[in-house]
């Protein structure tokens, strides 16, 4: 590809040269530039670019999240990747007109209180008056996504993998739509392994067409059929004329160029690593397209792309349609693919999966090797969706179940007996410390320091997933404290902090619950002392509501956990903030609050969890955004 690249500059360079690169405002900076001798991008005439094609309107409310950012300029410039293909491949599909105009906001942190995203689940007040549709976004795929995304547009061929986003170069969201963004690495990365999948779609046209490759009809039959596959929807003819002009380029060289070229130009397309839901104006909102309809509906359940009935349902917009997509979701949910949106959930939920990348002290590496990591997130996968999936399963059986799934490496590291080999079985817990998901190892290594238990972690931890009652950040200065004495055990150190209110605000409400998990030592071993004290996993919920008072042992809170209204509603909410990938915000309360009352309502039944999250206008409405 990069002797293509430089055979191909000079035909490239008479069809571009007129290109130009405007002054450029942003929120940030201001960036001006054209087109180098080597035809690397600044990062916010790709975000034009990448507007352009998706149709995205300027502001925060069509704001994208997207690969081109400002790591992508770091990237040309670092190891010019960004060069002559990849310029082809996006000018392509883009206006040749100069870029202008600001793109959107950085990536937010989140939420804060003061949208009530942050706030506890009663901050939600539901006012019918005020309540308005989720805004329009464009959602970066995951790595799993990816994945599976991939192997659908292969037709079940074994090609390369675009495995850009992993597990061990970013930091897990898990499905935050606002947190997925790319780095320089991973756009690098991408790059370099969307060259060879294109070349291995170009060798491999067979099982696309069944046409004569050299006519124009084929080509035209190839683009509608890949493009679609990989976009989620058909290409517009204004794309099908830019992408048949990136062909003619790759043509001048072969055929088989031609449609390496024009495979490369759909992989680095926006629409390929982003899923929108942008809509078509709908009076004051925006009623999202069939096709974005289908990707939802796919992605939510499977967390893959939508298959070929669907894709059928979308293009003739049957999809809408409220029994049609009632049907289409009971049929996908009957799927064995189906039961991972338990364990996506339960992984998002617990931080399960920040394991991967956890850092343990040398003298701990022994017993969390890859391996035990790995073990650990299977049993969690496992036990979720057998729980989810089992019929008439409860919250409460979430949480204190004395049944399992091990190997005989997580046995081992169990201390359980009686397992053998490397397959997980089903197994009943013999040691009275654990029960359900809060005692896994895996979750209690997540919620550690490299070397020791962190009382302040693990409460902080219940709290913000299981109460919605999250803390603040700590002050800038804390390690700094008097009080960050390493004579000091954890209980010493709350009980000197009390005459510090900056401490004891967040210390007060979160290490009195970490308490009871002591128990767990920094890798998720069960232990009889910690800083060589006996220990005391009595402890107190403060500033909760209902759930405030005194416990005297960690099954005491497990059962409190289990069995309190206000943690399911918890629960409930939180399933709805990862079905949207987001916090949710006051101005959907009412759909917070129903989803609440009908899990309430079940008993905390699981499977009425998973449906809440089918349902309501949010799959189908977006406001206007800001």
């Amino acid at each position: 590809m990069r002797g293509l690249a430089c055979r191909l500059k000079a035909t490239a360079k008479q069809k571009i040269h007129q290109f130009q690169i405007f002054k450029i405002g942003t929120n940030h900076a201001e960036i001006v530039g054209q087109i180098t001798s080597q035809y690397a991008f600044t990062h916010n005439c790709l975000l034009h670019m990448a507007r352009s094609t998706l149709l995205v309107p300027t502001g925060r409310g069509g704001a994208l999240h997207l690969m081109y950012r400002s790591s992508i300029l770091q990237a040309s410039n670092a190891s010019g990747r960004i060069g002559l293909l990849a310029g082809v491949a996006l000018l392509a599909l883009t206006p040749l007109a100069g870029c202008e105009g600001m793109i959107g906001d950085e990536p937010g942190n989140g939420g804060s209180a003061a949208d009530g995203s942050d706030a506890d689940p009663f901050t939600l007040v539901c006012d019918p008056e005020t309540e308005t549709p989720p805004p329009r976004r464009t959602w970066l795929l995951t790595a799993e996504q990816m994945d599976h995304t991939v192997d659908h547009l292969y037709n079940g061929l074994d090609g390369p993998r675009l495995n850009f986003v992993n597990n061990e170069n970013r930091t897990y969201y898990g499905n935050r739509a606002d947190r997925l963004t790319l780095n320089s690495e991973q756009v690098g990365l991408l790059l370099d392994q969307s060259e060879e999948a294109a070349q291995f779609v170009s060798q491999n046209l067979s099982s696309y067409v069944d046409c004569n490759v050299r006519e124009r009809s084929c080509f035209d039959e190839f683009v509608d059929r890949f493009a679609t596959r990989a976009w989620r929807k058909p290409p517009t003819q204004d794309q099908i004329e830019r992408l048949r002009a990136v062909y003619d380029v790759g043509a001048e060289i072969s055929v088989g160029e031609g449609y390496t070229l024009t495979a490369l130009a759909v992989l680095r397309a926006p629409q390929f690593i982003h899923r929108t839901e942008l809509g078509a104006a709908d009076g004051d909102y925006y009623r999202l397209t069939p096709w974005e309809v289908a990707s939802q509906l796919s992605y939510l359940i499977l967390d893959g792309p939508p298959d070929d009935e669907l894709m059928e349902l979308a293009r003739t917009g049957a999809i809408l349609e409220q029994a049609t997509f009632e049907q289409q979701t009971q049929r996908l949910m009957q799927s064995s693919e189906a039961q991972s949106i338990a364990s996506r959930f339960m992984m998002q939920l617990t931080g399960a999966r920040s394991i991967i990348g956890k850092a343990k002290a040398p003298e701990l590496n022994a017993d969390f090797s890859p391996q035990t990591r790995a073990d650990m997130m299977e049993e969690l996968r496992l036990f979720s969706e057998a729980m989810f999936f089992r019929d008439g399963a409860t919250w409460s059986d979430l949480v204190l179940s004395r049944e399992t799934f091990m190997n005989a490496r997580i046995a081992e590291f169990y201390g359980q007996s009686g397992v053998q080999g490397g397959d997980f079985q089903r197994v009943q817990i013999e040691d009275p410390l654990r029960s359900g998901f809060l005692t896994m190892p895996v979750v209690m290594s997540v919620h550690s320091s490299s070397d020791h238990v962190v009382p302040t972690t693990r409460g902080r931890f219940v709290l913000a997933q299981l109460l919605c009652s999250p803390l603040g950040n700590p002050p800038a200065n804390a390690s700094d404290s008097p009080l960050a004495n390493p004579e000091f055990t954890p209980r010493e150190r709350l009980e000197a902090m009390e005459g510090f209110d900056q401490c004891y605000a967040c210390h007060g409400r979160a290490d009195p619950i970490g308490f009871a998990f002591d128990h767990f030592d920094a890798v998720g071993r069960t232990v009889t002392e910690v800083y060589g004290e006996p220990i005391d996993d009595s402890g107190e919920i403060r500033e909760t509501g209902a759930l405030d008072g005194s416990f005297g042992s960690l099954q005491e809170l497990i059962e409190r956990i289990a069995n309190t209204p206000e943690v399911r509603a918890c629960i409930s909410r939180k399933f709805y903030e990862f079905s949207q990938g987001r916090p949710a915000i006051r101005s959907e309360a009412c759909q917070v609050e129903a989803a609440q009352e009908t899990f309430e309502a079940s008993g905390g039944d699981l499977s009425s969890l998973l449906q809440s999250g089918l349902q309501g206008d949010f799959l189908h409405v977006r406001g206007p955004g800001e």
